[in-house]
């Protein structure tokens, strides 16, 4: 019960590490959202 609860606790904690990775990713990108948006108006899936 330990070890799998151990288990629990790295998948959690690796989430979120990618989830803050992501985020800083779109934080650093967020100032060249206009030209994101621009460059993939044509695309409808994507969205920011």
């Amino acid at each position: 019960m330990k070890n799998f609860k151990s288990e629990i606790g790295c998948v959690i904690v690796f989430k979120m590490l990618i989830y803050r990775k992501i985020r800083g990713a779109l934080e650093m990108t967020n100032e060249n959202v206009r030209f994101f948006s621009s460059f993939f108006s044509y695309k409808n899936t994507y969205t920011f």
